[in-house]
């Protein structure tokens, strides 16, 4: 018995010290470096490899100061191809390393917004960027099964923006706001999905 839980231990260890090693290897001093050795390293062997990544942002996900969003633009060979995207990092003993990142590309670029409906960790995430010019925030209305509907908004630096649901929910409605809280655009979930 002692044996089989020396054995156990170990293994447990071992697997530690591999996962330690890995983030070792990927991390960088700062969120913003983080996220451009992560595509780096991400399009390495890939003929669409972005050449340029511009970072917009960066906001705390969670009430964890270890755990920070970073907002980006990038480019790639394509001159038409606009990119924007996310970046979750999370910070440890080795600095900054991308936990998960999503992007996503149009040619040519919208003339209003880039907004992309999809899922992170199970929960519902959108994000994107918005181009026009009196656009001051977003907000997504989530359903809540057990309180009701959800409002989620932020504030729109640079016109990119990410916002994150909880789990279980299901996004009903997303909608462009001017300072005066005036709606520019409005979004259901069917017709982000169409997009």
């Amino acid at each position: 018995m002692k044996y089989f839980v020396a054995t156990v231990l170990s293994f447990f260890i071992v697997l530690g010290a591999i996962r330690s090693f890995h983030i070792y290897q990927i991390s960088a001093p700062t969120p913003n470096q983080a996220v451009s050795k992560y595509w780096t390293r991400i399009t390495k062997d890939s003929p669409r490899k972005m050449e340029t990544i511009t970072i917009v942002s960066t906001k705390l996900t969670s009430e964890s100061e270890n755990t920070l969003t970073v907002l980006f633009r990038a480019t790639e060979q394509d001159p038409y191809m606009y990119i924007v995207g996310y970046a979750v990092t999370q910070k440890t003993i080795f600095g900054w390393f991308v936990e998960s990142s999503q992007t996503s590309g149009r040619s040519p670029r919208p003339e209003d917004v880039l907004v992309i409906l999809d899922w992170f960790a199970e929960k519902p995430v959108i994000y994107g960027q918005v181009f026009l010019a009196n656009a001051a925030r977003v907000e997504a209305l989530f359903s809540d099964l057990g309180n009701g509907p959800t409002t989620v908004a932020s504030e729109i630096p640079s016109g990119n923006f990410v916002l994150f649901g909880a789990q279980n929910q299901e996004l009903l409605d997303f909608k462009i706001l001017d300072a005066k809280g005036h709606v520019l655009k409005q979004f259901t979930k069917d017709e982000l999905q169409s997009q």
